[in-house]
């Protein structure tokens, strides 16, 4: 009920109550105080019709806040598992591909097919770890003695292009580097070899080990960077390691850290006292090239004297037969 049909209403019942008046039964002053005690209908608030709708809103909102939620959380699992597939899927298509090619080929003729199993498995021989890697053992057992030589042939642009085990005999025989590897030590009978092809040319690899002592040497045609490292004994500054200081790159120039490090003797200048003062103080390890005409020789000895080094390095073919 409105205002309006209140008011209306109380009009008609004050007129009817008006028209019959009596004085035998209500006075006006009775009437009147009956009409003021009249309430009106209660109503809702104006303001809380808004605020249910609002609530409703509310509610509404976090519904579809959880459900987005809940879908957001499920998506990353789908989108690996979708990008898994379609990387194996690009993963396979080259082998796919292949297998392809080689059924047509099979489908060409059974000697075919022969010639193609024939060519993939020297391919596999050609590929195959034991040859990729040659001088896997001697690296393991001697990593230091070869990083700088590798080093330098891999920044003269030196690229490996085969590579073949021998025995210690083989290996001095192969003309003219042969001759610059040392005889066979009694001290260090277990002998193994390497002949290596590069495009800056062939290199021979020998590491000899006994009990307490090991010797590896690396012969190769001389390079420009060695040709830098080569040292006189009359500047003792650039090879004894007795007038450095440790570590080496804060004790020694920069222009001479190279040389110190791994200096480059003629074969003619080569000595007991010149070894000894290549002995490093912590491990007692002896590195050292020599030069014999247009080959050089890189040593690295340890467990040994300076004598017993200069022996094995001077009971080479080249020093015995007077080259």
């Amino acid at each position: 009920m409105t205002e309006r049909e209140f008011d209306e209403k109380l009009r008609a019942r004050y007129h009817a109550a008006a028209s019959s008046w009596t004085p035998e039964t209500k006075t006006r002053d009775a009437l009147v105080e009956r009409l003021t005690k009249q309430k009106a209908p209660r109503r809702a608030p104006q303001y809380l019709r808004p605020a249910v709708a609002l609530c409703c809103c509310a509610l509404v909102a976090v519904a579809a806040l959880f459900a987005w939620q809940g879908q957001t959380t499920d998506l990353p699992a789908v989108s690996e598992e979708t990008v898994q597939t379609q990387g194996a899927a690009d993963a396979a298509a080259p082998y796919a591909a292949t297998a392809g090619a080689q059924e047509g080929e099979t489908a060409g003729g059974s000697g075919e097919a022969a010639g193609a199993s024939g060519e993939t498995a020297d391919r596999a021989d050609a590929i195959s770890p034991k040859q990729a890697e040659p001088d896997a053992a001697l690296a393991m057992m001697a990593p230091e003695t070869y990083a700088d030589t590798e080093q330098a042939q891999n920044d003269a642009g030196a690229v490996r292009s085969s590579s073949s085990p021998l025995t210690g005999e083989e290996a001095r025989a192969v003309a003219e580097l042969g001759a610059l590897l040392p005889a066979s030590q009694e001290a260090l009978p277990e002998e193994t070899a390497y002949q290596e092809t590069l495009e800056s040319g062939t290199v021979l690899t020998l590491l000899c080990t006994g009990t307490s002592g090991e010797l590896s040497v690396r012969v190769s045609a001389v390079t420009s960077e060695q040709r830098d490292r080569l040292v006189s004994v009359d500047e003792p500054e650039t090879y004894d390691l007795t007038l450095c200081g440790l570590p080496l790159a804060e004790s020694v120039p920069a222009d001479r850290q190279s040389r110190v490090e791994n200096p480059i003797f003629t074969a003619e200048e080569l000595s007991v006292s010149v070894l000894k003062v290549r002995r490093e103080p912590e491990e007692g390890t002896m590195r050292f090239g020599v030069l014999c005409g247009d080959f050089v020789a890189e040593y690295v000895c340890k467990g040994m004297t300076a004598q017993e080094t200069y022996d094995a390095v001077t009971s080479a073919a080249y020093f015995t037969s007077g080259t």
